[in-house]
């Protein structure tokens, strides 16, 4: 069984990552839906952040953050 990624997201301002609570195992259990509604803010300046396909990054199997187009 595939171990479950983390989504954080590229701040459109500063471009820090911004960690959420969102986690996936796969693309077929992605729903880019149910992200809309949340904004973290950003950590570094503050900035409200909204989930796009320009901004999600997910986890990689070593840890790193890799951007995807979903």
């Amino acid at each position: 069984m595939s171990k479950a990624k983390e989504i954080h997201l590229r701040c459109m301002r500063c471009r820090e990552l911004v960690p959420t609570s969102v986690k996936f195992k796969d693309r077929k259990s992605f729903d880019m839906n149910g992200l809309v509604k949340s904004r973290p803010p950003c950590p570094r300046c503050g900035e409200m952040t909204s989930y796009s396909k320009e901004n999600i990054c997910i986890q990689d199997d070593k840890g790193g953050f890799v951007c995807i187009d979903i």
